[in-house]
């Protein structure tokens, strides 16, 4: 009985040795990053598209809700690269400024247009750790090349105020329409991110970035900004 009890102990004692080797459990901090090939991370925020496809002035852009989320492939302390994915939208509207005169006589125009964007976001990114050595905090600035497609629908309203032929008295007429754009278009981000280890193998991030997106046909955005909050897992 006692020689099982003495077996039973010494099975305990090295399972617990083995644990306290995991990364999920080790004490040192900068395991994840020195000894972790892969890591995935989430984070949600908000992001602020700048300017429009249009090429006339609009209302100002809104903090719009983001989410996304990724994989890390750590190489050495040093450096990592990321492949990402986020999920966005984007709205904006115009007030017409005035009608125009009509060739037959009258006015028209748009009164009002409203664009609706949804936004998915894929990038590769190269990502450098200025506070290597802390264990503690890290610091990565990176930058990459990404892919967004658009997703978007315009609506429009159109007032005409015509006079009738002769001369006999005007015909007010408002009408609306849809239209359905799609555009993939190319960007290059370049991010920031400040990140606080909570336990060996979970990090708290707070990520900043800036888009550079080419073309500037409808439904996409100029450019972009965005701030998140997020947690980085280490496998």
């Amino acid at each position: 009985m006692k020689r099982k009890k003495t077996i039973r102990h010494l099975l305990a004692t090295a399972l617990i040795l083995l644990l306290c080797q995991s990364p999920l459990w080790s004490g040192n901090p900068r395991r994840g990053v020195n000894g972790n090939f892969l890591d995935i991370h989430l984070e949600g925020g908000s992001t602020w598209w700048l300017g429009s496809s249009s090429s006339e002035g609009g209302s100002a852009a809104k903090p719009r809700p983001l989410t996304g989320g990724g994989l890390y492939f750590n190489f050495s302390p040093h450096f990592r690269a990321g492949a990402n994915y986020d999920y966005s939208s984007h709205r904006q509207e115009w007030l017409g400024s005035g009608l125009s005169a009509l060739p037959g006589g009258g006015n028209g125009g748009t009164v009002y247009r409203e664009e609706k964007t949804l936004l998915h976001g894929v990038s590769l990114t190269g990502e450098f750790n200025l506070l290597p050595g802390t264990g503690i905090v890290a610091l990565y600035a990176g930058a990459g090349a990404g892919c967004l497609l658009s997703y978007g629908n315009k609506y429009a309203i159109d007032v005409r105020d015509e006079i009738n032929s002769g001369g006999t008295g005007n015909t007010v007429s408002v009408s609306g329409h849809n239209a359905d754009m799609r555009k993939v278009s190319l960007f290059i981000p370049a991010n920031l991110s400040l990140e606080f280890a909570l336990r060996p193998h979970l990090w708290l991030t707070l990520r900043g970035e800036y888009r550079f997106v080419a073309g500037k046909e409808a439904p996409v955005p100029h450019n972009g900004a965005r701030a998140a909050l997020g947690l980085r897992v280490s496998l």
